[in-house]
């Protein structure tokens, strides 16, 4: 990763002795801090598309949460830029849940309190597409899970582990 730590400094350099507009030096070091954020991040793997209703939103939420991180985006500019990979019906409920005259809108990405939680895109987004159908589709393929013959123990675990976090609206 490079390192744009130089910035801040480079720009105070150049105000100090250019400064003939009497420019604010806290904004301009406000400014240098956002392009250093800018700077830093990636867009080098692609992020999922969530289409419908029927998709593994449990799945889709942690590549989208995955990839993000690969690329370096901050929780802001995750909330800013998901529905863009929201299509057909979730992009309208989407449009609904952050227009500005929606009573609880979401308003950023994920949750830091409890408090937070009635307005986030994460809580929301498994409240509204984690259906009864696909839980109870879960719950049987859990039920009915079995270790392979040839299936070591962690990987049998593994799967295990995948299906619970699906049924359980903890996600624990």
């Amino acid at each position: 990763m490079d390192d744009y730590s130089y910035l801040p400094q480079q720009l105070e350099k150049h105000f100090k002795a250019h400064n003939k507009n009497n420019l604010d030096f806290i904004e301009l070091n406000s400014l240098s801090f956002c392009i250093q954020i800018a700077l830093e991040q990636r867009n080098n793997t692609l992020l999922p598309l969530f289409r419908s209703n029927a998709q593994d939103l449990i799945k889709w939420l942690d590549d989208f949460k995955k990839t993000a991180t690969g690329n370096q985006y901050y929780n802001k500019y995750k909330f800013q830029i998901v529905g863009g990979y929201l299509q057909g019906s979730p992009t309208t409920w989407f449009l609904q849940e952050t227009d500005a005259g929606t009573y609880q809108k979401i308003i950023k990405w994920a949750p830091t309190n409890a408090k937070e939680e009635n307005i986030s895109f994460t809580t929301w987004f498994e409240t509204k597409f984690r259906t009864p159908i696909l839980i109870s589709k879960w719950c049987m393929v859990l039920e009915k899970k079995t270790q392979g013959p040839g299936e070591v123990v962690i990987e049998y675990a593994k799967a295990i582990k995948k299906l619970i976090k699906r049924v359980d609206s903890g996600r624990n």
